[in-house]
C-alpha cells in the first residue's frame, strides 16, 4: 500500500496556553477528510524559538488495479 504525506506548520503554537490549543481544529479538519496524525513536531528555525508546531499526516493512495 502507497501513502501520501501531508505536513503543516502552526506558527507560534507551542507557546500557546493550555487554553488555546489551534492544533486540534486541524487534526479535525483533516481527520475528516480521510487523514490520519502520525506525528507532531517542535519545529524551530535559526532565527526562531522552537515556538512552531508541524503536524504530519498521511492517508492511502488508491490501490492500483
Amino acid at each position: 500500500m502507497k501513502y501520501e504525506y501531508r505536513f503543516v506548520t502552526l506558527e507560534g503554537a507551542m507557546g500557546h496556553h493550555l487554553t488555546d490549543r489551534p492544533h486540534r481544529k486541524v487534526i479535525a479538519e483533516h481527520a475528516a477528510d480521510g487523514w490520519r496524525l502520525v506525528q507532531v513536531l517542535r519545529a524551530a528555525t535559526a532565527l526562531r524559538h522552537a515556538n512552531d508546531m508541524e503536524l504530519i499526516f498521511e492517508r492511502a493512495l488508491p490501490e492500483d488495479d
